[in-house]
C-alpha cells in the first residue's frame, strides 16, 4: 500500500490514493506504485499516470464530450484506425470532421517522451492520410506528456509545426498543461476521475462553492466525529476494545437465493413464520427446516466473494444502488458496514497512518462520502422525537414534521459537527456533487412493528430521491433475517438482498492472528493459542461456534484464559463461558458476589420469558425496561427472596454481567441469542418438577424434553437442555427421542434422528457408552439414516448438512462399524457415497480401508473413484489394493489410477497398461481430463488423439474449439511425433508407439480438410483397423466421417457391406447418401447381419435417414432391434444419442410429433433412439411422457426426463426454470418408483427459485415409502411436511400453562 522513496523534504513515505472510474467500470483496479514525488510536493497538479493508458483515454474523451457535444468516441482498447474520437462538422451535404487521438506515456516529463510524441507523425502518417481522404480537416493529439514552451524550438511549437506540414492540414498537440487547464475548475471531472487527485484534495473539492463557511466546517466536523466514534470494535463481554482496522477480517458474502416472507404491516402471530425466523436468525444447519445447506451456499458464492471488497466496488450504475445486508446475530453486519464507512473516511480525511493498515484491494476502490445512521435513532425521528437531545420536550421544535431521511441527516450532521448547523437545502447542494454511501444499520433492532413499516416506507422514498440527487448513491440497510418474518421488507425488484455467510477456515486463521496481535500475545502464548484452537476445532460444536465472528472472539478469549482445559460438552463450554464473566464481575461488584446464584436464576427466568414471548409473536426478542423490572420483581416475590434489593439486582444484571444489553432505548435483550437459549435451557432443567411415588407432578424433565423436542423453534434450547443431563438420566433421553420418532406425525420426518445426531456431536452421551451405542443404533436405522445426508443432492462432494465429526468418546468407532455393516449390502451409488463420507469424518486406518475394500467386490461396480474420494483415502491406496479391484473390475481400477495421476503404476505393469490402452481404443475412456496434463508425454498424447470430441470439432469446422477447447497438449503431441522410439521402455509400450505416432501425425495436421474430405478419416480409420481391428473408437470415427460436407465425396458400396474393415469409411459415406432411399434401407436391414454389422447399419440409418424414410421403415427397424436381443438393445441405446451428436451439424432435425407417432405405432425403441434428432423448440416432452408409460427399458433417461417434464412443465426441456403449477403427482410417484427400481443414480430436480412444493398427501406417501422413491423427492417432501408439522405443534408456552409447570 505504501511506496518508499528517498528522504525528500523530511518525507520518506508517501501515499497516493487510487480509484477506479465511477462511470466506466471496466477500468482495472490499479495497485500502489512508487509515487512521483513531484506530484506530492506540488510540482504536478494531477496524477494522470495512475489512470493507465485506457483510463487516460477515457478522461480525454470525457473532456472532449463536455467541450464539444457532437464528438463521437470510439471504444477503448480496440483498433480504431488512428482515431479515438471524431468531431463532426456538417457543411450543407458534406461531412467533415476533426480527428482526436490520445497518446499516453508513463514517463511524462522526460525528453525521450517528448521525442516520442513529436515522432508520432512518422508512425501514424498513413492512418491519418486515410482519414484525410475520408474528410478529416484537422488533427489533434492529446497526451499526458509535459511540453516545453521555448519559442520556435520547444516541443509545443515544434510538434504543431511538423504535424501540420506533414499532414497537410492544421494539427495541434494538447500537452499536459492543456489538460490541467481544462480540469482545474471542473469539479465533476475531478469526481469522475478522483484517483488522479491528491488525497487531501477530495474533500475540499466537495466543499468548495459553499458561501457559508459553517457548512464546510460542519460536514468536515461531522465526518471527523464519526471517524473517532468508529475507530474501535466494541464487545463488552470479552473486554474487547481494539482498533477496527487491526481486527477486521473480510467476511464471506453471497446473494440470497430465495425470497423471504414479505408480510403486511400487522403483527404476525403465525407459528410457522416464527419457526422460519428462528431458523434463519441463528443460521442453524442442524435443523430439518434449513433449506440453505452448505452446498447451496457454495453455489451462490463466487470464490473470493467477500463483504467489504464486494460492497466497496459495487457497480451502482449497472447493479442498482439499494442493498439489504442480512446476517445472523454476531455475524458481523454492523462491523462490515462500520469498516466500509471508515475506509471511505480515511481517504477523505487523509488519515495516512490508518490507510497504511488497509489492503490495496480496499484502498483502490471508488470513494464515497459515508453517512452512517443507527436506525433506532431514525425510528425515533420518524415518530416525532429527537434521538439525541437530553431534554426532548425543550428540543421538540427541532424535529421535522415529515421525518424524512434527509431532514434526519441534516440534523445528525449539525448535532455532531461541533456547533455548526446544516439545513436540508445545503445538504442537497453537497449531495448533488457527491458519490455517497448511506449505511442504515440495525433494522431488526427497531422493536415496534408499525414503526418498522413506517421506517421502510421513509427509507424507500428517500432512496429514490437520493439516487436521483447524488452523482451515485449506494444505500445499505442491515438487518437480521428474522426482522422480515413479521414486518414489511424492502422490495426485491429494486433492492438487492445479500447475506453474510459462515467464516471459512482461512478466515478463522486470519482472525486468530489479528486477535493475537491486538492482545499483544507473546510468541509462546500465540503458539499455545494456535495449537489449542486447532485441536478444539476438530469438534463439531466448536466448529459451529467458530463460524460466527462474535462467537469466535469468545472462543479465543476462553482459550487464552483457560488454555486447553476447555470442556468438551457444548453446554459445559457455555457453563464455563458464563462462569468466566461472573468470576470477573464478582471481583468488582459486591452485588454479584453476594447474590451470584440468584442473579443466575433471574437471567434464566428472563430468558424463558423472552423466549416464550418471541414464540408467541409478542416480542422480537426484547423487553421494555418496565417489563424487565416486572419480570425480576415477580421472580423475587414468588421465590420469596425478601431481603434483596430489586434496584441493586437490576444494576448488577445490566451494568455488570452485561448478558442483557439495551440496543433500543428503553428496551433490553440478550446481547447474544445463543446465550438467551442457554439460560432458558438452564432454567427449565434446574426448575423441573420431581414426581415422587404416589404424588404425580407435571413438568418433569422427560415431559419438558418432549415439549421442547417437538418444536423446531426450540431446537437450540433443547440441545442445551439435554447437555445438562447426568449419566443416570441418559437412558430416559434415548427413550424420549425414540418415542418421538414413533409419534404419528414425527414418524414420517427425520426430526428426532437429526436431533439425536446433534446431541451425539455435542458430547451429551459421552458419559455412557451404553447410551452412546443405543443412540447410534437409532440414528443409523434405514432409510432415515440416509436422509440425514441429503444424499440425493450433495454427497457427490462428500458433504452432509449434519455433523458426523464424532470424537472417540461420542461413538466414533461404533459409527464406523455401523457404516461398514451398511456398505456390505448397499449397492446404490448415492447411498454408498454418503456412508463413505460419514466414515471419512473419523480416523480412517488400514483396518477400515480393508473393510471398505471388502464391500467393493462386484463386477458391475464403477463407483470406485468417487467413493475413494468420499471415504478420504483419495489416491493413497496401495497398488496391491488397486490390483485386487482390477481382478473383478478393470475399468474401475484404471479410472482410479489415472484420476489420481498414478501413471507410473500403469506403465510399470503390463496388465494395467494394456487395460488402459484397451479402454481408450474402446472409446469408453478419453484419457486425462485435466488440462494441465498427466506430466507423462505418452498419456498426454493418448488423452488428445483418442478423445472423440476432438474430431467433432474437426467435422464441425470449429478450429478455435479444436485448438483451445479440447486439444490440450499440442506441444506434447508435436514432441512425441518428432521423438525417436525409446527402446528402454517396456516392450509392451514400445510396440504401441509407432501406431500412436501415425495417429498423432494425422490428428494434428492443420493442412488436412477434415470437414470436406474423406481422405484424413479414411487414412486414420485404416491405421486403426490395421493395428486394432476390434477397436470401437475407430468405428465411431467411421460413423462420424459419413457426415463430411461435400458433393464430391460419394463413397462406394461393396460386397463387404457393413463389415468393419478396410473401406468402411467409403461404404458408410455411400449409405449416408441413401438418406432418401427407403427401399435400399429396407433391403439392408432385412439382411442377416451379425451384432457389429447390425449396429453400423441401424445407427447409420437412424442418424441420416430422412423423416419420410423413417416413417416407412420404423417398424422394420424395431423388429430388427428386437431380433438382435437385449444385449444389442443395451449397446445401441447407450451409444445412439452420442453418435447423433458426434455426426455434426449436417444431421437433419425431426419434429417431435413425428417421433411420437412412431412410438404410438409401437416403435418404442426407434422413438427413443431418435430423440436426439428432435428439433429444438419442438415438444420433446410429449415423447418422453409417452415413452415413460410403455415400460421401455431405457436405463432411466426417459423416466428422468419425463419426471422433469411433469415437475417443471417445459415442453422443449430448454426452459426448466420454474416449477409447474399442476404436476400430475400420480405419474410423478410412478416414475419415481420405476427409477429407483432400475437403480437410477442421477439428478432429477433443479435448484429453482422457491423450491418444489409437494402437497401434504403426496409428501406423506413419499415419506412413508421413502426407500422406494427418489432421494431428492423424499428430501423435498420432508421439507414440506416438516413445515406442516411445525405449524401444528403445540407451543411450549401452551404446554407449560396447561400442565402448570412450576418454577419455584
Amino acid at each position: 500500500m505504501l511506496s518508499s522513496s528517498p528522504p525528500i523534504s523530511g518525507k520518506n513515505l508517501v501515499l497516493i490514493l487510487f480509484y477506479s472510474c465511477f462511470f466506466e467500470r471496466r477500468q482495472p483496479i490499479v495497485e500502489f506504485v512508487d509515487c512521483n514525488i513531484e506530484f506530492i510536493e506540488g510540482g504536478m497538479e494531477f496524477n494522470y499516470e495512475v489512470l493507465g493508458d485506457d483510463g487516460f483515454q477515457k478522461l480525454a474523451q470525457s473532456l472532449l464530450v463536455k467541450e464539444f457535444p457532437n464528438v463521437q468516441c470510439f471504444p477503448v482498447g480496440e483498433q480504431d484506425g488512428g482515431r479515438d474520437a471524431l468531431q463532426w462538422i456538417w457543411l450543407d451535404e458534406d461531412q467533415e470532421f476533426i480527428v482526436y487521438q490520445v497518446k499516453f506515456n508513463k514517463n511524462y516529463h522526460s525528453k525521450a517522451s517528448r521525442s516520442v510524441i513529436v515522432d508520432t507523425i512518422k508512425t501514424e502518417l498513413s492512418k491519418i492520410k486515410k482519414l484525410s481522404d475520408l474528410g478529416a480537416i484537422r488533427y489533434v493529439l492529446i497526451t499526458n506528456v509535459a511540453g516545453t514552451g521555448a519559442l520556435g524550438v520547444g516541443a509545443i511549437d515544434k510538434a504543431n509545426k511538423e504535424f501540420s506540414q506533414a499532414l497537410g492540414m492544421p494539427a495541434q498537440v494538447w500537452w499536459r498543461d492543456d489538460i490541467d487547464a481544462r480540469i482545474r475548475s471542473d469539479v465533476d471531472m475531478k469526481w469522475s476521475f478522483p484517483q488522479m487527485l491528491k488525497a487531501t484534495d477530495l474533500l475540499p473539492i466537495l466543499l468548495s462553492g459553499f458561501d457559508e463557511e459553517n457548512v464546510s466546517i460542519a460536514i468536515k466536523g461531522y465526518m471527523n466525529t464519526q471517524y473517532a466514534a468508529e475507530k474501535d470494535v466494541k464487545f463488552k463481554q470479552v473486554e474487547m476494545r481494539h482498533g477496527l482496522l487491526d481486527l477486521y477480517v473480510d467476511l464471506p458474502i453471497g446473494q440470497k437465493s430465495s425470497p423471504k416472507f414479505r408480510l403486511s404491516h400487522k403483527r404476525v402471530t403465525s407459528k410457522i413464520y416464527n419457526i422460519r425466523a428462528f431458523q434463519k436468525e441463528y443460521s442453524f444447519e442442524n435443523t430439518i427446516l434449513d433449506g440453505d445447506s452448505e452446498g447451496n451456499q457454495d453455489q451462490d458464492r463466487i470464490p473470493g466473494d467477500v463483504a467489504a471488497a464486494k460492497i466497496l466496488s459495487w457497480d451502482v450504475p449497472n447493479k442498482g444502488g439499494f442493498l439489504v445486508l442480512e446476517g445472523a446475530p454476531g455475524q458481523g453486519k454492523s462491523t462490515v458496514t462500520q469498516y466500509i464507512s471508515q475506509v471511505n473516511r480515511l481517504s477523505l480525511l487523509s488519515k495516512a497512518d490508518d490507510l497504511r493498515k488497509l489492503s490495496a484491494d480496499h484502498v483502490n476502490m471508488p470513494i464515497r462520502v459515508p453517512f452512517r445512521i443507527d436506525l433506532r435513532d431514525f425510528a425515533t425521528w420518524v415518530n416525532g422525537s429527537h434521538p439525541y437531545a437530553k431534554n426532548k420536550e425543550h428540543l421538540q421544535s427541532e424535529v421535522s414534521l415529515n421525518g424524512s431521511l434527509e431532514t434526519f441527516l441534516a440534523m445528525q450532521i449539525s448535532w455532531f459537527s461541533g456547533g455548526h448547523s446544516v439545513d436540508v437545502s445545503q445538504l442537497h447542494r453537497f449531495l448533488r456533487r457527491s458519490h455517497c454511501l448511506f449505511v442504515l444499520d440495525g433494522f431488526d433492532e427497531i422493536a415496534d412493528i408499525p414503526t418498522r413499516a413506517l421506517v421502510v416506507e421513509r427509507i424507500c422514498e428517500a432512496a429514490e430521491r437520493l439516487g436521483d440527487l447524488c452523482l451515485t448513491a449506494l444505500v445499505i440497510v442491515t438487518s437480521r433475517p428474522a426482522a422480515f418474518a413479521n414486518s414489511p421488507g424492502f422490495p426485491e425488484d429494486s433492492w438487492t438482498h445479500l447475506e453474510l455467510r459462515d467464516l471459512r477456515s482461512s478466515d478463522v486463521e486470519k482472525y486468530r492472528d489479528k486477535w493475537s496481535r491486538a492482545q499483544r500475545l507473546s510468541p509462546d502464548e500465540y503458539s499455545a493459542l494456535t495449537e489449542t484452537l486447532a485441536e478444539k476445532l476438530q469438534y463439531s460444536h466448536l466448529q459451529e461456534l467458530a463460524r460466527n465472528p462474535m462467537q469466535l472472539a469468545i472462543l479465543l478469549h476462553l482459550i487464552h484464559i483457560q488454555g486447553p482445559a476447555l470442556p468438551d460438552k457444548r453446554t459445559s463450554l457455555y457453563d464455563k463461558y458464563i462462569e468466566l464473566f461472573f468470576n470477573r464481575e464478582a471481583e468488582k461488584s459486591g452485588v454479584i458476589r453476594t447474590h451470584r446464584d440468584l442473579i443466575l436464576g433471574i437471567h434464566g427466568f428472563v430468558a424463558w420469558t423472552i423466549q416464550v414471548q418471541t414464540e408467541r409473536g409478542e416480542s422480537s426478542g426484547s423487553v421494555s425496561a418496565k417489563e424487565l423490572r416486572s419480570i425480576v420483581d415477580r421472580y423475587l416475590k414468588e421465590g420469596e427472596h425478601e431481603d434483596c434489593s430489586l434496584d441493586d439486582l437490576l444494576i448488577g444484571m445490566v451494568e455488570r454481567v452485561v448478558a442483557l444489553v439495551s440496543r433500543v432505548e428503553g428496551t433490553y435483550e440478550f446481547e447474544v441469542q445463543p446465550i438467551r437459549e442457554y439460560f432458558a435451557a438452564k432454567f427449565l432443567y434446574s426448575t423441573a418438577a420431581y414426581s415422587p411415588v404416589g404424588e404425580v407432578k407435571r413438568g418433569t424433565r422427560p415431559e419438558r424434553l418432549d415439549a421442547l423436542a417437538r418444536s423446531f423453534y426450540w431446537t437450540n434450547v433443547t440441545r442445551f437442555f439435554c447437555g445438562f443431563y447426568d449419566i443416570g438420566e441418559l437412558p430416559a433421553l434415548v427413550q424420549g427421542l425414540v418415542q418421538l420418532s414413533e409419534d404419528a406425525d414425527y414418524s414420517l420426518i427425520n426430526h428426532s434422528r437429526s436431533l439425536a445426531l446433534m446431541l451425539l456431536s455435542d458430547w451429551v452421551f459421552s458419559q455412557s457408552p451404553r447410551s452412546t451405542r443405543q443412540i447410534i443404533e437409532f440414528i443409523t436405522e434405514c432409510p432415515g439414516f440416509y436422509r440425514l445426508g441429503d444424499y440425493g443432492r450433495i454427497t457427490r462432494r462428500g458433504r452432509s448438512r449434519y455433523s458426523f465429526n464424532l470424537p472417540d468418546a461420542s461413538g466414533q468407532k461404533r459409527m464406523v462399524e455401523k457404516c461398514l455393516e451398511l456398505l456390505r449390502n448397499e449397492r446404490n451409488f448415492e447411498k454408498r457415497n454418503f456412508i463413505c463420507s460419514v466414515i471419512s469424518k473419523s480416523s480412517v486406518d488400514n483396518d477400515v480401508i480393508d473393510s471398505w475394500m471388502c464391500t467393493l467386490y462386484s463386477s458391475d461396480f464403477v463407483n470406485f473413484v468417487p467413493e475413494s474420494n468420499s471415504i478420504g483415502v483419495e489416491g493413497n491406496l496401495s497398488i496391491e489394493n488397486v490390483l485386487s479391484v482390477f481382478e473383478f473390475n478393470k475399468e474401475a481400477a484404471i479410472r482410479y489410477l489415472s484420476f489420481y495421476g498414478r501413471f507410473g503404476d500403469i506403465l510399470n505393469r503390463e496388465i494395467l497398461f494394456n487395460a488402459y490402452f484397451d479402454m481408450c481404443m474402446s472409446a469408453s475412456y478419453g484419457g486425462i481430463r485435466d488440462k494441465k496434463g498427466s506430466g507423462n508425454l505418452y498419456f498426454d498424447v493418448i488423452s488428445d488423439i483418442f478423445d472423440i470430441r476432438l474430431y467433432y470439432y474437426r467435422i464441425s469446422g470449429d478450429k478455435d474449439g479444436f485448438m483451445l477447447g479440447r486439444f490440450r497438449f499440442p506441444e506434447s503431441v508435436s514432441s512425441f511425433i518428432s521423438d525417436s522410439v525409446d527402446t528402454s521402455s517396456p516392450e509392451y509400450v514400445v510396440r504401441t508407439k509407432g501406431f500412436l505416432k501415425s495417429c498423432a501425425s494425422l490428428s494434428v495436421d492443420q493442412n488436412l480438410d477434415w470437414q470436406h474430405s474423406l481422405s484424413p478419416w479414411r487414412e486414420l480409420v485404416d491405421i486403426g483397423l490395421s493395428h486394432y481391428p476390434n477397436a470401437s473408437f475407430f468405428k465411431h470415427l467411421a460413423l462420424m466421417s459419413s457426415g463430411v460436407r461435400s458433393t464430391k465425396e460419394k463413397g462406394f458400396w461393396g460386397r463387404k457391406g457393413w463389415r468393419f474393415d478396410e473401406g468402411i469409411v467409403d461404404r458408410l459415406r455411400y449409405a449416408r447418401l441413401k438418406s432418401s432411399a427407403s427401399k435400399w434401407w429396407a433391403e439392408e436391414i432385412s439382411k442377416e447381419l451379425d451384432t457389429e454389422e447390425a449396429y453400423l447399419c441401424l445407427v447409420t440409418c437412424l442418424i441420416w435417414s430422412s423423416g419420410r424414410v423413417l416413417s416407412e421403415i420404423h417398424k422394420l427397424i424395431e423388429e430388427k432391434i428386437d431380433s438382435m436381443g437385449p444385449s444389442f438393445w443395451h449397446l445401441i441405446r447407450t451409444k445412439m444419442h452420442r453418435a447423433i451428436h458426434n455426426a455434426g451439424p449436417a444431421v437433419s432435425k425431426l419434429l417431435a410429433k413425428d417421433v411420437l407417432n412412431f412410438a404410438k405405432s409401437g416403435s418404442h425403441k426407434v422413438s427413443f433412439l431418435l430423440v436426439g434428432r428432435i428439433r429444438r423448440g419442438s415438444s420433446v416432452d410429449s415423447v418422453y411422457k409417452y415413452l415413460s408409460t410403455t415400460g421401455l427399458d431405457c436405463g432411466g433417461s426417459v423416466l428422468r426426463l419425463a419426471i422433469r417434464c411433469e415437475l417443471y412443465g417445459a415442453s422443449d426441456l430448454q426452459g426448466l426454470s420454474t416449477v409447474s403449477k399442476n404436476p400430475n403427482w400420480d405419474n410423478v410417484l410412478l416414475l419415481s418408483k420405476r427409477l429407483v427400481d432400475i437403480g437410477f443414480y442421477g439428478r432429477v430436480l433443479f435448484p429453482v427459485g422457491g423450491g418444489l412444493k409437494i402437497p401434504d398427501p403426496i409428501a406423506t406417501i413419499l415419506l412413508r415409502d421413502s426407500g422406494e422413491h427418489l432421494p431428492e423427492l423424499v428430501e423435498a417432501a420432508e421439507r414440506s411436511l416438516s413445515l406442516v408439522i411445525a405449524s401444528k405443534a403445540k407451543l411450549v408456552a401452551e404446554v407449560a400453562d396447561e400442565d402448570n409447570w412450576s418454577w419455584f
